[in-house]
């Protein structure tokens, strides 16, 4: 079950790391994702002063980071549980911070965090020109299966769909989505 994920996280990664053949925009990647890194690790921070927990700003860094690499493996969907564990464990165990108010610490966060990511999620998806529909055919690995005229089969001969009408984004239209790359077009 892991290797699924594994075998198509590798080749997105690679794919992630295709900025930094260009120094200036590999450059701004990286301020960018510190800046951003910065922003979350100071939401983490005042979420825990909202909850009357008081740590360094080291500590919220490694919390962050332990919340982050553990649900960057998809176990659950959104990595409920998974995140709040992270939490506990980090907070409870490292930090002495009770059990019932690291988990509760991480059940906010992450509901607000979900929230976030689809509060902002749903305008850009409408700038890209997707609709619900493509989005689900875009990620079977979330239960997304092409209906009756809403994909075809990709003529590569490995299984995957060709989107129709996708005018933006990372596929073109009528590109292809192989099985086995999910997210990368199919050559």
């Amino acid at each position: 079950r892991l290797r699924l994920p594994l075998e198509e996280a590798v080749p997105n990664f690679i794919d992630g790391l295709a900025v930094f053949r260009n120094p200036r925009l590999g450059s701004q990647a990286i301020v960018l994702s510190f800046a951003l890194w910065l922003i979350e690790v100071g939401m983490f921070a005042l979420f825990g002063l909202a909850f009357g927990i008081h740590l360094s700003m080291p500590a919220w860094m490694l919390i962050m980071v332990a919340a982050n690499m553990i649900s960057s493996v998809p176990i659950t969907p959104s990595n409920i549980g998974v995140f709040q564990a992270a939490c506990v464990l980090v907070l409870n165990r490292a930090y002495g911070v009770s059990y019932a108010d690291a988990l509760a610490y991480g059940i906010i966060l992450q509901a607000v965090e979900v929230a976030a990511a689809v509060i902002l999620g749903a305008p850009a998806l409408v700038k890209e020109g997707m609709s619900w529909r493509e989005v689900r055919l875009r990620a079977p690995q979330f239960g997304g299966q092409p209906g009756p005229g809403h994909g075809e089969v990709s003529p590569a001969g490995d299984g995957g769909l060709i989107l129709p009408g996708l005018q933006r984004g990372r596929h073109g239209a009528g590109e292809a989505v192989g099985k086995a790359d999910r997210g990368r077009v199919a050559e």
